[in-house]
């Protein structure tokens, strides 16, 4: 009788090792976000002043000992303390606002990686420091051209930038739209043609279509500081999200070919007949990857069987097609009110948020 063969175990199946995280921005090598953020801290500073110590003065009373009290007085108020009432076990997190406005969209922004503009939502500023005065203290930064906002996506998105980011980007198209040009044509004669590398935009003015190597742009109307007066006009904080080719024709003295070359380029996307969005190069790019995390995230909490999963098993997993940590995504849908976040004996808890609920309650 043959004895029987030893049970085989199979190999587990290994996950594969994850690669090294990509790299992200940084503010610490910019000087213009250092000097940014220390004007910004002396103006909290001067805005609260920290509370004055030392000796209590007139109009700071001193403490007064406490009075002893009776037994039956200890009794009735250790027996109506809230300290004893039981606390529930899965309460709504409270927002603890320890950050302020600047110092959030830089965490934000440091945390995106390269490939992607450092665009941060508003939504995700609601998420992190509540509605109460966000809006308020965005306007406040848009007039010291510390941000500006812009319009991306199809659904009316509203995310701010660093207006030392948008120089950089813009600059760097002018740049290497000054190096392509050329005096002139390869036969000697006196053409003055220019060629630069460019990405067509589609119809929706989002998303490129295709990549053009070279285009020749000799014979029209583009001048050579075309890029810097778009700069000044789009960084001024009287421009709108929106212009109109009027107002760029008449304060920034741009040429049809001019306003043709800044839309070939993605800093104008098309709104309406004769008026443009002012945006950010690849600003389709992020949005399409953003808008699939909120998707996957959504969708993975609507497989649970009460729409909750903790936030840690949420993180775990990096999301497929968008280059946004996962964190952040979070964040988004928070200020957006699609999900809320509590507090669980295991840790933090993601829950959807069920349709007529009411707005979100700040403290």
């Amino acid at each position: 009788m043959d004895s029987p063969s030893p049970s085989v175990r199979l190999p587990s199946r290994a996950r594969r090792p994850r690669g090294p995280p990509p790299p992200t921005h940084c503010s610490a090598d910019n000087p213009r976000i250092q000097a940014l953020l220390a004007a910004d801290s002396a103006a909290n500073a001067a805005l609260f002043p920290p509370p004055p110590q030392g000796p209590p003065t007139a109009t700071q009373p001193a403490s007064r000992p406490l009075l002893r009290k009776s037994r039956s007085a200890l009794n009735s108020s250790s027996s109506s303390s809230p300290s004893l009432t039981p606390s529930p076990a899965v309460h709504a997190t409270r927002l603890e606002r320890t950050k302020t406005l600047l110092e959030t969209i830089l965490h934000i922004r440091d945390s995106l990686p390269l490939s992607i503009p450092p665009l941060v939502p508003v939504h995700q500023l609601h998420g992190a420091l509540g509605h109460a005065t966000c809006d308020d203290e965005i306007a406040k930064l848009e007039a010291v051209r510390a941000v500006r906002r812009f319009k991306v996506g199809n659904l009316g998105e509203i995310c701010v930038m660093l207006v030392c980011d948008y120089e950089d980007s813009i600059r760097a198209v002018a740049g290497a739209f000054a190096s392509g040009r050329c005096s002139t044509d390869g036969d000697g004669g006196g053409g003055g043609g220019c060629s630069a590398a460019v990405v067509v935009r589609g119809p929706d003015g989002e998303s490129p279509k295709k990549k053009v190597a070279v285009q020749k742009v000799s014979g029209r109307n583009i001048g050579d500081d075309v890029f810097d007066r778009f700069l000044t006009y789009a960084t001024n904080p009287t421009t709108g999200l929106f212009v109109t080719k009027s107002q760029l024709t008449t304060s920034m003295r741009a040429t049809d070919d001019e306003i043709g070359e800044l839309f070939s380029y993605g800093f104008l996307t098309l709104k309406d007949v004769d008026t443009y969005w002012v945006s950010v190069r690849n600003a389709g790019v992020f949005w399409s990857g953003f808008a699939r995390g909120r998707t996957e995230v959504l969708q993975t909490l609507k497989k649970r069987k009460h729409g909750e999963m903790l936030k840690a098993h949420l993180e775990e997993k990096p999301l497929r097609g968008c280059a946004v940590p996962v964190d952040l995504v979070l964040l988004d849908l928070l200020g957006k009110g699609s999900i809320e976040s509590l507090d669980a004996p295991l840790g933090t808890m993601i829950r959807l948020r069920k349709r007529g609920t009411g707005n979100l309650n700040w403290t």
